[in-house]
């Protein structure tokens, strides 16, 4: 299940929170300054997860670890 969410930060900025599950099960969130961006991200990481090719950021190699491979 996916949502967007409005949040308010405590310093007052308003910005929207994407929220999903990907493939393993794991919780993921991200938070866009406007709408319309978090709408285009929850798009393609739906088509991502459907399609088991999602790779959260935190979890993808560095170029540091690349070059040495």
């Amino acid at each position: 299940m996916a949502t967007i969410r409005k949040r308010t930060l405590p310093s007052g900025l308003i910005r929207w929170q994407v929220d999903f599950t990907d493939q393993a099960g794991k919780r993921r969130s991200k938070l866009f300054p406007r709408r319309k961006d978090a709408d285009v991200y929850l798009v393609k990481v739906r088509s991502l997860v459907a399609n088991n090719t999602y790779l959260a950021d935190s979890e993808s190699i560095t170029v540091a670890d690349a070059a040495k491979a």
